[in-house]
């Protein structure tokens, strides 16, 4: 377990490091890839050398924040000593095959999960921000590194992570944030039409696919999608096209807990859980007790189970005796 510091103690390590690298959690969302591309875009402008790392490939859709991949292997050869800052990872099992450039030094975490742990030497955490987002706005604010490209991203990063705004985890103190960033030139309808209006076919066609196999129990009150590989396969659907999925359990009247479960093409005994809640149910807890976390209303887990049915009674049993 590291230490906990101030933000001014983030800007000291970050002023003080010559080199820096940026590391975005395992399959990055849009807070993820948007905290990461506006503080390397700042420290850049601040004469550092920074590079950003993700064990995952960036899918089409959030291509525009990073403008290209940032995989392990695009990296330098010999990056020299450097700092590692991991940015919007909850623990270190997140950073996944990028998990050896991060050991080994003294590492920095910037965070806003809550129930995530201490693994970096420092760690600064905020639960009360909405997104990542709004600690990298501060972050830029205090190291007065402002520019409009990094400005969109933080818009990017908050706009993911809040669903353009309508979660229960949006503040006065977020909206003002967003007010600033347009202020600073950012165009709102543009970034939010890449994040939240641009389906592919294969994400269209895994959306109808989802629709297909939603299933309610306990009256109603909790929605499951079992999404299987022999799924993926009939749809000729990649991973990438179940992105946009997650969500939908918990848009129909009545829904209190939805989940979506994602059998592992890599490994059909692995299955991706995400949840969501209607602020009724503490899904972070349910996630937790099967070793995954995140936030009240929303979060995930990987299990293990023999079958797409088997973890799916996992996950029934888990949320109602939650």
């Amino acid at each position: 377990m590291g230490s906990n510091i101030t933000i001014d103690g983030v800007c000291e390590l970050l002023k003080q490091a010559e080199t820096i690298l940026l590391f975005a959690h395992r399959r990055p969302d849009g807070d993820a890839l948007g905290s990461v591309s506006a503080l390397k875009k700042g420290l850049e402008d601040l004469g550092k050398t920074v590079y950003a790392v993700c064990c995952d490939s960036v899918t089409e859709r959030l291509l525009f924040l990073t403008e290209s991949e940032i995989l392990p292997s695009l990296l330098p050869a010999d990056l020299g000593e450097y700092l590692p800052v991991a940015v919007d990872v909850a623990s270190v099992e997140m950073l996944g095959s990028a998990i050896d450039l991060f050991k080994g030094k003294t590492t920095l975490r910037i965070d806003h999960h809550a129930t995530g742990s201490d693994f970096a030497d420092d760690n600064y955490v905020r639960p009360s921000a909405s997104a990542t987002g709004e600690i990298v706005f501060d972050l830029l604010e205090a190291l007065d590194a402002w520019s409009l490209p990094a400005a969109e991203r933080v818009y990017a990063a908050i706009a993911s992570d809040t669903g353009c705004f309508k979660y229960s985890n949006v503040t006065p103190e977020t909206h003002r944030k967003a007010a600033s960033l347009l202020e600073m030139g950012v165009k709102p309808d543009e970034i939010n039409r890449r994040l939240f209006d641009n389906r592919s076919r294969g994400e269209t066609e895994a959306f109808r696919m989802a629709l297909d196999a939603l299933r309610y129990c306990d009256g109603g009150r909790v929605a499951v999608i079992n999404f299987t590989n022999e799924m993926k396969k009939k749809g000729q659907l990649t991973e990438e096209d179940l992105s946009d999925i997650s969500s939908i359990p918990r848009t129909v009247r009545g829904v209190s807990v939805g989940a979506v479960i994602k059998q592992e093409s890599a490994d059909p005994r692995l299955f991706k859980v995400s949840m969501r809640s209607d602020r009724s149910t503490d899904v972070s807890a349910i996630c937790a007790r099967m070793g995954g976390g995140g936030h009240f209303s929303a979060a995930g887990v990987t299990i293990e189970a023999d079958s797409p049915e088997a973890a799916e009674k996992r996950v029934i049993e888990e949320i109602l005796h939650g």
